[in-house]
């Protein structure tokens, strides 16, 4: 019985287990690392377009800003739950001074059903 409790737990709760994302802020944007390495680069000169959503599943409540850039990767997020989120976010303010200091109260929106992101555009350069 204790075995199927401890695979129960190991599955739904993975995501939790599993050691979370660090941001650091650079001069220029932010680095994501994953386990130790350097694993995207965002450079604030380079961002097209920045997205955020509040995505409230029924195994997680969090935000998520997404810097849309120019390369293969074509996307990087930054998740309210990683190391490192309010420097990034502090730094994403002062490199785009146009994003509304309350962009957070717009993200977090009125009450959607559960599975549906709440998407907000909170820069796209022209």
């Amino acid at each position: 019985m204790w075995q199927r409790v401890q695979r129960f737990l190991a599955f739904f709760c993975r995501d939790q287990i599993r050691e979370p994302e660090k941001l650091r802020r650079v001069e220029d944007g932010f680095c994501v690392e994953r386990e130790g390495l350097i694993s995207q680069r965002v450079r604030w000169g380079d961002v097209r377009e920045i997205t955020a959503y509040r995505y409230n599943g029924t195994r997680m409540d969090q935000m998520t800003v997404v810097f849309h850039v120019p390369g293969d990767d074509g996307w990087v997020e930054a998740k309210e739950e990683s190391v490192g989120w309010s420097e990034v976010v502090e730094g994403m303010l002062r490199a785009f001074p146009t994003i509304s200091r309350d962009w957070r109260f717009d993200v977090q929106g009125p009450p959607r059903w559960p599975a549906v992101p709440n998407i907000t555009v909170l820069f796209k350069r022209t």
